[in-house]
């Protein structure tokens, strides 16, 4: 018998045989992307632009359900920013939008740990110097106000 007994995943986060960390998504994350990708089961997308626009779509969703978190479920707020982090990361290694590092600042910034939003506030502004925006972000950021998300990062960080 094993000494240690053997975490379930949290969040839908593991750790693979290798060491390298796996994610699946939740229900409630998988429940959120369907529903978007229902929203265009009609609509025809270039094959060009198919996994992007797939890839995209699953990150859109996460961070929708991320989203809704932090308004809707405030019973058990610390369990919920726990739960839009772990959301909006995946997100994030899906497809990498700048946008998603400065969710994840504001949601560390929540959970009160000043010292990590500080860093992804930083990342998010490096990353964001070297974005060059693609047809199918520009869809996914037509509601994302990018330019205030900027000017607040950097006055979070001393930059204005």
């Amino acid at each position: 018998m094993w000494p240690i007994k053997k975490k379930e995943p949290k969040y839908g986060f593991r750790t693979s045989a290798s060491g390298s960390l796996t994610f699946d998504l939740t229900d409630e994350e998988r429940e959120e992307v369907e529903h978007s990708f229902k929203m265009f089961e009609d609509y025809q997308i270039k094959s060009d632009y198919a996994e992007e626009f797939e890839k995209g779509i699953i990150a859109f969703s996460l961070t929708n359900y991320a989203q809704g978190l932090m308004v809707w479920d405030s019973d058990t707020e610390k369990d919920s920013i726990q739960k839009a982090i772990a959301a909006t990361s995946k997100a994030y290694s899906i497809h990498q939008l700048p946008i998603y590092l400065y969710d994840l600042a504001v949601y560390s910034e929540n959970l009160g740990e000043s010292k990590k939003a500080l860093d992804m506030y930083d990342k998010f502004l490096s990353a964001f110097n070297q974005y060059e925006e693609t047809s199918v972000d520009r869809i996914l950021l037509v509601n994302r106000d990018v330019e205030g998300a900027v000017k607040h990062a950097q006055s979070k960080l001393g930059r204005n």
